[in-house]
């Protein structure tokens, strides 16, 4: 297993425009195999755990809910990946981007 430490910038959940500047900045440690990374199947697997660990990270409570907060999963995904620099990881990753 190999770790990578992200530094990570996020819009606090549900900010709205009165609370726009309010930015909460923190570090995720995220952990792959980087023997995955041989095959398209093993990049997509550290892609959707790399994701599940993001949303882990980007949960919070708010107002009695727990709420993942997709902006933040997103850029903490875009970092992770950028950050691991993989071909095959980074194109699975490209091929994920604005799917329905």
């Amino acid at each position: 297993m190999f770790r990578i430490s992200t530094a990570l910038v996020a819009a606090t959940l549900m900010a709205g425009a009165a609370n726009a500047d309010k930015i909460q900045e923190f570090t995720v440690d995220l952990t792959y195999d980087l023997r995955l990374l041989d095959t398209e199947a093993g990049a997509q697997a550290i892609l959707d755990d790399l994701e599940d660990q993001a949303e882990v990270a980007c949960t919070v409570k708010r107002y009695g809910w727990t709420v993942v907060d997709d902006v933040c999963v997103d850029d903490l995904m875009e970092k992770a990946v950028a950050e691991i620099a993989n071909a095959a990881l980074s194109d699975t990753f490209a091929g994920t981007i604005n799917t329905f």
